[in-house]
């Protein structure tokens, strides 16, 4: 019997209710904030040091309702609060450690005595979902990666506390929207996602249900894939080059990215100036015009409040977004290879922002937009996928209708939603995200060993490696040498070995992940002799 189109399309990956209505918000706001404190913690395995660091914590003006006016000036429909970093306390009342706010000059019932208790209850008053990042890294517990200590000895009281932790914060301040577990988490937590958090969503480790873009600029290629290989998305480190758009898994993106243009963490200073409004627009463009959600970080002030020039910018942000498109002209939609739609009367638009019904999968894979200028159809703009929503701009155009021609699908396309508007100016196209390749060392025959021909090579590449991204080392023989026969690589971080950080590409080369733990990464590989004359060089770019 022969395979119809119908039949491929029944067979295509779709999202979960919690995956649709996730895709649905949009925008979301990351608060990364780190009180301060009168002595110096230092990362240290003492509890009692922990106890006496929370007790000097200070956060006098920390304002809640500031930071979720903020989200709803946006238009963030959820928020993700950095509740617990790889180094820092607790951002909550816990029961287990010491470096906590139970340990703080604050009482249970002020405001500023569990932080996350009362973004909870503005959420709330607000609409706006809440979710947590809880990291599985941490130099409190000296657990540099993963979830694993560097001391084995340590595993156990580790494992118990960070589970208690994930307990406390999934049960004690509600239906949790999101979790992150920055960096990957290793750790069995299946028992307590299921208990506490069935539809929530999850950032990395292997209950990951969305991906990370790749990089923390808050762009998403064109086209952006929702779905992969199964294969690919259990590796809990799964990116956007990962997509697939007849893959088994389906698990759509997130970009994060700052308002300022470097520090997640407060740092106002000259050198960290906030980003224009114009190139805000352009991550929105090339986030969510792209079909994935956009998580714009906000970094309050130790003492607890935004900085009113970052609150001011956000407002710009949110005011551009809704006058260039909060006000269609005309939305229809329908199904099938052209979908019209009338605008009732003849007039200038310069966008078309189409969705794809994705309960049905991704079937769209080539389209072209095109008006009717009274006499023929014109060409406007083309494109491959349109997924969640694609935002295509085009010089101004006056038509009383468009339509979408879909070229290439699978199965009968489905258009949730076609609308057309007039923003009054057209982006420039951005210039893609180039990072430099970096060659980081030589090789030659030395490295191997005489007797067995066997060679480990290790060398760090924590220096190349500043923020969380994806990277690739390349091997290369010089002209006349030979390539190396490298029959194993992985990093350690911190010291621990982290297998699921590796991946292998064409030949020599290995896609890497990197934490942005700060310094110790190191990337090692096994290599095996045959008859000499090996010499050549490793080069590293970072991948966008």
């Amino acid at each position: 019997m022969a395979i119809t189109e119908e039949m491929r399309a029944a067979t295509l990956a779709r999202p979960s209710a919690a995956q649709y209505e996730w895709q649905d918000m949009e925008i979301g706001m990351f608060f990364h904030w780190f009180p301060s404190f009168s002595t110096d913690f230092g990362g240290k395995w003492n509890f009692e040091q922990q106890k006496k660091c929370a007790e000097t914590l200070k956060c006098d003006d920390l304002d809640m309702a500031q930071w979720v006016q903020s989200a709803k000036d946006l238009g963030a429909k959820y928020i993700v609060f950095v509740a617990k970093h790889g180094v820092g306390l607790c951002r909550w009342r816990s029961e287990y450690g010491t470096f906590n706010f139970a340990n703080s000059k604050y009482p249970a019932d002020d405001p500023r005595g569990d932080p996350l208790g009362t973004l909870q209850k503005e959420c709330e008053k607000a609409g706006i979902r809440l979710g947590v990042y809880i990291a599985g890294a941490t130099d409190i517990l000296d657990a540099p990666g993963g979830g694993f200590t560097r001391d084995p000895a340590r595993q156990e009281e580790y494992t118990r506390i960070y589970r208690g932790w994930l307990t406390e914060v999934l049960s004690k301040y509600g239906d949790m929207i999101e979790v992150w577990f920055d960096g990957s988490l290793e750790l069995e937590i299946g028992d307590i996602l299921k208990k506490y958090a069935p539809n929530a969503i999850v950032f990395q480790s292997k209950f990951a249900n969305i991906r990370w873009v790749g990089q923390e600029e808050g762009y998403a290629s064109d086209p952006a894939w929702n779905s992969l290989s199964r294969l690919d998305g259990i590796t809990g480190v799964a990116i956007e080059r990962h997509g697939n758009p007849d893959g088994d898994c389906y698990m759509p993106l997130e970009c994060d990215a700052r308002l300022r243009r470097r520090n997640w963490c407060y740092n106002p200073s000259s050198d960290n100036p906030l980003n224009p409004v114009e190139k805000l627009m352009d991550m929105y463009y090339n986030s969510v015009g792209h079909g994935a959600n956009l998580l714009m970080n906000h970094a309050p002030a130790p003492s607890g409040r935004i900085p009113e020039e970052d609150m001011a910018r956000m407002k710009e942000f949110g005011d551009e977004i809704r006058r260039r498109f909060g006000h269609p002209i005309a939305t229809g939609s329908g199904e099938g290879e052209i979908v019209e739609l009338p605008l009732g009367k003849k007039t200038a638009i310069d966008h078309v922002i189409t969705m794809e019904e994705l309960s049905g999968g991704e079937r769209i894979r080539a389209y072209e937009i095109e008006a009717w200028d009274g006499g023929k159809w014109v060409h406007l703009v083309n494109g491959v996928s349109v997924g969640h929503k694609k935002i295509d701009y085009f010089n101004a155009f006056e038509t009383d209708k468009i339509r979408i021609r879909v070229l290439k699908h699978v199965g009968t396309p489905l258009i949730r939603s076609i609308s057309a508007h007039y923003a009054g100016v057209t982006p420039k196209v951005p210039e893609p995200v180039v990072y430099g390749e970096v060659k980081i060392r030589e090789y030659g025959d030395e490295l191997f060993d005489i007797k067995n021909g066997d060679a480990e090579i290790v060398f760090d590449i924590g220096i190349y490696t500043p923020d969380a991204g994806q990277y690739r080392v390349s091997f290369r023989p010089l002209e006349g040498n030979k390539d190396l026969d490298i029959r194993d690589a992985w990093v350690t971080v911190h010291g621990v070995r982290m297998d699921q950080y590796v991946e292998r590409g064409e030949g020599n080369e290995f896609n890497v992940f990197a934490p942005g733990s700060g310094g110790d990464v190191v990337f090692h590989a096994k290599a095996q002799d045959g008859d000499g004359r090996f010499k050549g060089a490793v080069y590293y770019y970072r991948m966008a």
